[in-house]
C-alpha cells in the first residue's frame, strides 16, 4: 500500500546577486589591506621575489589586485544565503555571464549537481584559479542558504560535531605574540628567496633561529614559504634548520610540482612538509594525496571549489590517513573542521596590522564573526543558521551592475535595449517599460488604489518590484481597486519579470494597519525593501467659511464679504471636526506605518535596511489660507522623515520625502474643475501645466533604488513643475 505521506516542498533558487567590497580591510581577499599591514609590507618570500623590485611589498606585483567580492543567493521563500571570497569585478562577471544559468530555478540541496555543472561548464577556461574560486563562493552561499532554510548550522548538515572546542595555531609575524594569545603554535613567513643566494639563506636561518629562541624549544614553530622555493633550496634550508625543531615546512614548491614534493620528502623523510592552499578541486589534490609525500594538506574552502568539493578532498585524504588543515577562510573553515575526524586543528590568519591581536578574518564585513579566544573556539559559538554570519549594515558593498558593461541585466551576446526617442506627454510607465530597476524588491504602499499611490504601485510593478497596497475597503473605492488589480495582472502577463500585487484593507490612523500591511508583505515575499507612506486626505475648507462663528466678539464675520478661514472657526455641533481626521490620517498614520516598516527593515540582512519614502507636499513649505488644518500635517510628515533619517541611518534605512505640487488627483479634481482657477494655477507653474500622478512615480523609483540613490538620506524632493521657486 502506498504511503500517504509526501516530502515537503523546498524553496528553489530565485535570484543571485553579486557585490564588490569598496575599499580595503573587509571581505574575503585577505591581502586587500591597508599599507603597512604585515601581510603585504613585511619581507616575505614569494614567487615574484626573484625580481628585486617586487620584494619590498606584495602589492607591488598585484597580490591584492582583484579584491573581495560577495555572492547573495535568494530562495523562492525569500531566504537569503551570503558568502564572500576574492575575485572582485571579474568574479561578478563570471557569476552573471556564465554560472547564473545553472542556478536560477535549481534546488539548492543539489550541491553536487550544481558544482559539477559549473565546474564542467568552465573547464575550457577554468579547472583552477579564478573560475574555481568563484564557484567556491557560490557554493558557500548555497550552503549558507540551506542552513538558513533548515534553521541549522552548516556543520550539522555535513556530519555534525566531532569535538566541543576547536584549537588554533596562528600565522603572523611574531610567534611570541601568538604564544601570549594562547595559540598552540605559530607559523611565520620565510623572508628571503633562493635568488638572494647564500646570504639570503643565512639570513633565513638566523631569522628562524631568533624566533625559536624567543618562544623556547618546545613551542611548535612552522614556516610558510609561499610557493617561492625550489627543490635544492628546500632540501638545503631544511637541513640547515634541523636543530631548530621546525614543526613543518609549508608550500615550499609550486603545487604543480608533485615530483618535487617526492624529492624533498625522500631527502628528509622525518621532516613534515605541507601544501594545498593554492590547489583546486579534487582532481588537483588527487596527485598530491596519492603520492603520500605530504604530511598535511591545506585546501582553502574559498578557493578549491567550496564546501562541496572540500568534503570530497577530505574523504580522499582520510583514506590515506593524511590530516586536512584548511588554510584560513574564517568561519567557513571552522564549520568544516569541527565536522571532520581527520582535521585536528585550524589556522588563524592574524588580521591585525601588526599581527599581535585577534581580529575578525573578514574585517568589518560581518557583525558577529566568531574569533578564537585564548587559542580556541567553543563549537557552540557556531550554533546559528547557515554559517551564522550577520552582514554589517554599514558594509561597503557595490552592486555588480554598476561595475560591469554590459551589466548583468543584459547578458553578453544579447542586444542592448532599443533607445527610444524623447516623446512629449508619454506616460512614465511606457517610457520605462522593459527596464527592471527594482527587480526582486518588495514594497508596501499606503493609499495605493488611486492617485499618486496607484501610479507608484504600477511603476514599481513594471520595474520588477512586488507591491502590497493598503486601502480603506470603501464601497466607493471598489471600482478603483478592481481596475488596479486588473492592470497589475495585465502587466505581469505582458512581462513575466514584472512584480505582483496584493492588497490589504485598513485605516492607517489605526496603528495596527501599518503593522498588518508590513507583515502581509513579509509573509508573501520574505522581506520589505521599500515603504511608501502615501495615504492622506485634503479637504478644502470653503464650505466652512460661511459658518456663523461663536467666538465672542467675532459674530460680525458672519456677514463679512470675505468669510474667515477654517482656522478661526469654532466647533459646530452639526459639522465634523476637520482637523482631527486630517491629522490622524496624514501625520499619525504616517508615523505608525513608517514605524512598522522601520522595525521590519532594522531586522533585515543581506541586504540590510531599506528605503522609506514619505509623500509630504509643497504645502509643508508654504502656507494656504484654506489649508490651516492640512499644511501642518504635511510639514509634520516632512519633519518626521528628517528625524527618521537621523535615527535609522545606522540600520541602513534611508528616509526621504517627495513634495508634490499641484497634482491632479481625486482629492482636488473638483477644485481644478474650475477653468479659471486651473488656468491661474498653470500660469504660476514654469512648466505650464499641473502635474499628474505618474509625475511622482519616477522619483519614487529613484528613491526606492539603492543603486540609484544609495547615498540619499533625509532629502526632500519637490515635484512641482517649478511652482515653489516661482512663488513671488
Amino acid at each position: 500500500m502506498a504511503s500517504s505521506s509526501s516530502v515537503r516542498s523546498f524553496p528553489s533558487i530565485k535570484a543571485i546577486r553579486t557585490f564588490v567590497v569598496d575599499g580595503v580591510g573587509s571581505g574575503g581577499d585577505y591581502h586587500n589591506v591597508k599599507g603597512g599591514h604585515w601581510l603585504i609590507d613585511t619581507s616575505i618570500s614569494t614567487p615574484m621575489s626573484r625580481w628585486e623590485k617586487y620584494r619590498a611589498s606584495r602589492t607591488s606585483w598585484g597580490i591584492n589586485v582583484l579584491g573581495s567580492f560577495c555572492v547573495e543567493i535568494e530562495g523562492s521563500d525569500g531566504t537569503v544565503g551570503f558568502a564572500t571570497g576574492f575575485g572582485g569585478p571579474p568574479a561578478c562577471w563570471l557569476v552573471h555571464q556564465h554560472f547564473e544559468r545553472f542556478l536560477i530555478g535549481a534546488d539548492p540541496r543539489d550541491t553536487n549537481h550544481l558544482f559539477e555543472q559549473m565546474y564542467r561548464g568552465s573547464m575550457f577556461y577554468g579547472r583552477k584559479g579564478l573560475p574555481v574560486a568563484v564557484i567556491s563562493v557560490i557554493d558557500l552561499a548555497i550552503w549558507d542558504l540551506l542552513g538558513k532554510i533548515r534553521n541549522e548550522p552548516v556543520y550539522k548538515m555535513i556530519g555534525g560535531a566531532t569535538r566541543d572546542r576547536l584549537d588554533f595555531y596562528c600565522t603572523g609575524p611574531e610567534p611570541t605574540a601568538a604564544k601570549a594569545m594562547g595559540f598552540w603554535g605559530a607559523k611565520v613567513p620565510l623572508p628571503f628567496c633562493p635568488e638572494e643566494g647564500h646570504t639570503g639563506l643565512k639570513k633565513n636561518v638566523e631569522f628562524l633561529k631568533k624566533h625559536r629562541e624567543s618562544v623556547g624549544p618546545d613551542f611548535p614553530l612552522m614556516v610558510d614559504c609561499y610557493m617561492s622555493l625550489n627543490v635544492p633550496y628546500t632540501i638545503q634550508i631544511a637541513a640547515a634548520c634541523k636543530d631548530l625543531n621546525i614543526n613543518w615546512w609549508e608550500e615550499c614548491l609550486s603545487p604543480d610540482d608533485t615530483d618535487g614534493f617526492h624529492q624533498i620528502k625522500q631527502a628528509h623523510p622525518q621532516i613534515k612538509f605541507t601544501t594545498g592552499e593554492h590547489e583546486y578541486s579534487r582532481y588537483g589534490f588527487r596527485k598530491l594525496i596519492e603520492g603520500r609525500n605530504l604530511d598535511i594538506i591545506q585546501p582553502d574552502v574559498m578557493w578549491l571549489g567550496g564546501m562541496t568539493e572540500l568534503l570530497k578532498v577530505a574523504a580522499m585524504a582520510a583514506a590515506y590517513d593524511i590530516p586536512v588543515v584548511p588554510h584560513a577562510s574564517g568561519p567557513y573553515s571552522y564549520h568544516f573542521v569541527v565536522s571532520q575526524t581527520n582535521c585536528p586543528f585550524q589556522e588563524y590568519l592574524a588580521n591585525s596590522p601588526d599581527g599581535k591581536s585577534v581580529l575578525p578574518v573578514f574585517g568589518d564585513l560581518f557583525l558577529d564573526e566568531p574569533i578564537p579566544e585564548k587559542g580556541y573556539l567553543d563549537v557552540s559559538q557556531l550554533d546559528k543558521p547557515g554559517f551564522g554570519l550577520t552582514l554589517n549594515p554599514a558594509a561597503r558593498l557595490i552592486p555588480a551592475q554598476y561595475l560591469l558593461t554590459p551589466n548583468p541585466e543584459r547578458p553578453l551576446g544579447q542586444p542592448a535595449p532599443e533607445q527610444k526617442k524623447p516623446v512629449e506627454d508619454v506616460k512614465v510607465n511606457e517610457v520605462m517599460k522593459g527596464v527592471h530597476l527594482l527587480a526582486g524588491k518588495t514594497a508596501a504602499i499606503t493609499g495605493g488604489t488611486t492617485g499618486i499611490g496607484r501610479a507608484i504601485a504600477l511603476l514599481y510593478i513594471r520595474q520588477g518590484c512586488n507591491v502590497a497596497i493598503n486601502h480603506l475597503a470603501l464601497s466607493s473605492d471598489s471600482e478603483h481597486l478592481e481596475s488596479l488589480l486588473s492592470e497589475a495582472s495585465t502587466i505581469k502577463k505582458e512581462d513575466p519579470e514584472a512584480g505582483t500585487l496584493i492588497e490589504v484593507a485598513g485605516d492607517v490612523s489605526n496603528p495596527e494597519t501599518g503593522k498588518k500591511l508590513v507583515e502581509r508583505a513579509v509573509q508573501e515575499w520574505g522581506r520589505l525593501d521599500v515603504f511608501v507612506s502615501n495615504a492622506g486626505i485634503c479637504q478644502f475648507a470653503d464650505e466652512w467659511f460661511l459658518l456663523l462663528l461663536s467666538v465672542k466678539g467675532m459674530d460680525r464675520w458672519s456677514i463679512c464679504k470675505h468669510p474667515p478661514s477654517s482656522f478661526l472657526q469654532s466647533e459646530q455641533p452639526n459639522k465634523p471636526n476637520i482637523l482631527l481626521p486630517t491629522r490622524r490620517t496624514n501625520l499619525d498614520g504616517a508615523f505608525y506605518s513608517c514605524q512598522s516598516a522601520a522595525r521590519q527593515m532594522a531586522l533585515q540582512q543581506s541586504p540590510p535596511g531599506g528605503s522609506i519614502i514619505a509623500i509630504s507636499s509643497i504645502s509643508a513649505l508654504v502656507g494656504g489660507a484654506q489649508q490651516t488644518h492640512y499644511t501642518p500635517t504635511k510639514a509634520g510628515v516632512l519633519s518626521l522623515t528628517q528625524s527618521m533619517a537621523c535615527a535609522l541611518g545606522k540600520y541602513h534605512i534611508r528616509c526621504n520625502a517627495l513634495l508634490p505640487g499641484t497634482i491632479r488627483t481625486q482629492l482636488n479634481e473638483e477644485d481644478l474643475a474650475n477653468d479659471e482657477k486651473r488656468k491661474y494655477m498653470e500660469g504660476r507653474i514654469p512648466l505650464g501645466r499641473t502635474g499628474v500622478p505618474s509625475d511622482l512615480a519616477g522619483p519614487a523609483v529613484f528613491l526606492a533604488s539603492e543603486e540609484l540613490s544609495g547615498y540619499v538620506n533625509g532629502a526632500q524632493l519637490l515635484v512641482d513643475g517649478g511652482l515653489f521657486v516661482n512663488l513671488q
